[in-house]
C-alpha cells in the first residue's frame, strides 16, 4: 500500500520544508497526519483544481490527479505502484512528470522540484486528442484480438 509504506516518511521529510497538503483516501489517513504542523487535512470537496495549480509540488498515488496537475504545469510526482500506463509515459517524456516508487527519490525530487525554479510547461507538446484517439484504438484492438 502506498500510503502506508510511502506517505508517512514523505510527510516527515518534508514538514520542514513545505506546508503539505493532504486529500486522504480514507478516515484513518487523515487521522495519521492531524496533529503534524504544516500538515492540514482536507476534509470536505474542495476545489482541486486551484488548488493544484498553486501548489509547488503533487505527489500522489493516483493518475486523474497527477496527470491533472501536470497539464496545469504543476511538478508531479507520481508514485503508482502498479504498470505504468502509457499516457503516464508520454507525460513522463515530455517532462511533464517524474515518477517513482522508491521512498529515497521520491523524498529527493520533492526537494529537488520545491526549491528549483520552474519554468512554464509549454503544453503544445504534441497533438493531444491523436494521441487519445490512437490509444483508445490500441486499447480496442488488444481486448479484441484477446477474445479471439
Amino acid at each position: 500500500d502506498c500510503t502506508k509504506s510511502v506517505l508517512t516518511p514523505i510527510v516527515e521529510a518534508l514538514k520542514d520544508d513545505a506546508d503539505i497538503l493532504i486529500i486522504p483516501r480514507f478516515k484513518t489517513q487523515g487521522e495519521l497526519f492531524k496533529d503534524i504542523e504544516n500538515v492540514h487535512i482536507i476534509q470536505t470537496p474542495v476545489d482541486t483544481f486551484s488548488l493544484m495549480k498553486k501548489a509547488d509540488l503533487v505527489i500522489g498515488a493516483g493518475g486523474t490527479m497527477n496527470r491533472e496537475a501536470a497539464l496545469l504545469g504543476t511538478p508531479v510526482i507520481s508514485c503508482y505502484p502498479g504498470k505504468q500506463l502509457s499516457v503516464d509515459t508520454y507525460y513522463i517524456n515530455k517532462g511533464l512528470m517524474k515518477r517513482s516508487t522508491q521512498l529515497d527519490e521520491i523524498i529527493s525530487l520533492s526537494k529537488e522540484l520545491l526549491y528549483k525554479n520552474h519554468e512554464d510547461i509549454n503544453l503544445k507538446t504534441d497533438n493531444l486528442i491523436e494521441l487519445i484517439v490512437n490509444q483508445i484504438y490500441r486499447t480496442y484492438d488488444e481486448y479484441h484480438n484477446k477474445k479471439e
